[in-house]
Formats: C-alpha cells, sequence, structure tokens
C-alpha cells in the first residue's frame, strides 16, 4: 500500500504537460510467452536500482554537417581547405543540443531519478532510479526474465512496453533494451546472478562483458 501511494504521488508529480503520453518503440512486438524463451518472473522489487540507457534524438543534419565539412576540407577549392577538424570539434558538431539533453534530464530528475549523466557527445543518458520511479515515469512495470534453458540467465524488462509525454518522447529515440530480448548465443553474453556489471560504463542489453553496445531503430 505505501509503494502504491509513492508511485500516486509520483505520477501527481510529473508535469501536467505529460499528457498525451506516447507509447515508444511501438514496432516493437511485445513479449509472447508461448514463443519467447525468456520466461516472465516476479515484478523487480520496488525499491530496487536500475540504470537505463535513454538514446537521445540526433538531427539528421548534425551529419550532414560533419559531411558538408569533410568535403570542405578536402576540396582545394574551398577556403577551409586542409583545415580539418580535431576530435573535440568533430564530436560537438555531432553532438545533440544541449537544450534537449537539459530537456530530458530535468523530467527524470523531477520524477525522482537520483542521477542522470549525459555521454560526452550528448545522445545517450545514463539515468538511475528505484524501480518504482523507473515504473511511473514509463508508465510501465518492470520484471525479472529467465531464460527457459539457462535459467542463471536473467535480464529485467518491462513486460508490455512503455510510454513517455509527448513533449519528452519528441526527444528520444528509444530507452535501450527495455523491451527488446537478447538472443542467447556465447555464455559470455548473458548476466548471470554472480556478474552484476559489464565491462564498460554504459548500460547494456544484459550488462555483460561482450554485450556493449545498443541496436536502435534505424539498424534493425
Amino acid at each position: 500500500a505505501i509503494v502504491a501511494a509513492a508511485r500516486a504521488l509520483l505520477l501527481l508529480a510529473l508535469p501536467a504537460a505529460a499528457s498525451p503520453w506516447v507509447r515508444m518503440e511501438a514496432g516493437v512486438p511485445a513479449h509472447d510467452a508461448g514463443r519467447s524463451s525468456w520466461v516472465r518472473g516476479e515484478k523487480l522489487p520496488q525499491d530496487q536500482e536500475v540504470a537505463l540507457t535513454v538514446v537521445v534524438r540526433v538531427d539528421d543534419d548534425r551529419r550532414g554537417e560533419l559531411e558538408k565539412a569533410f568535403w570542405e576540407v578536402s576540396d582545394p577549392r574551398s577556403p577551409r581547405y586542409g583545415q580539418h577538424l580535431s576530435l573535440d570539434e568533430v564530436t560537438e558538431v555531432l553532438a545533440v543540443p544541449e537544450e534537449r539533453v537539459e530537456r530530458i534530464r530535468a523530467y527524470f530528475l523531477r520524477a525522482g531519478a537520483r542521477e542522470a549523466v549525459a555521454s560526452p557527445d550528448r545522445d545517450m543518458l545514463s539515468v538511475s532510479m528505484p524501480a518504482h520511479v523507473a515504473e511511473a515515469a514509463l508508465q510501465t512495470s518492470l520484471h525479472v526474465f529467465s531464460h527457459s534453458e539457462r535459467k542463471e540467465a536473467k535480464i529485467v524488462r518491462a513486460s508490455a512496453g512503455y510510454s513517455l509525454p509527448a513533449d519528452v518522447a519528441a526527444d528520444i529515440t528509444m530507452i535501450g533494451e527495455l523491451v527488446q530480448f537478447p538472443r542467447l548465443r556465447p555464455k559470455s553474453l548473458v548476466m548471470s546472478q554472480s556478474e552484476r556489471k559489464g565491462a564498460g560504463s554504459w548500460p547494456n542489453a544484459c550488462d555483460a562483458p561482450g554485450c556493449a553496445g545498443l541496436v536502435t531503430p534505424q539498424v534493425l
């Protein structure tokens, strides 16, 4: 009852502009218990800390600007010929506008997240929060899933999709690995109960070595 009351308060604390809500990754099929190798287990404990990777929308014109710069520094007829960009300059050209990142960060912090840290080029945020905060902020329910053949393999997923307020959803491509289920290959690709953290500094599909990176809708 206490958790339910806390969740209700969190929903009230979210911005009034949170309506309407937008279903994210709507093209990803819902978990099918009859066909999936992943079996839904108990709900994630409400006070358990979760770390989510928020993939920020990157404007296509940012990539176009970098391509334009490439051709200008390569063309002897261009005033910018030979003025190659430094790594920092390339990062800045591709970087997501800071105000976009701040809008996303503000939303999750206002919802109750403990921290929201942007990557160097601001195309991702690592957001840490208790499970009940994540469920309220994303209008979803988080469950622990175990693999039907390898019981030690456990992951956390949203059981039935997730949503965001329309104004926030416009700035976000996806929440990494929240509704997609990995296919098991080498055992090293899947988290066991004894493996709590991956090799990199950013969350990944199974939070295990060798599982780094995200699959975005563009890649699919």
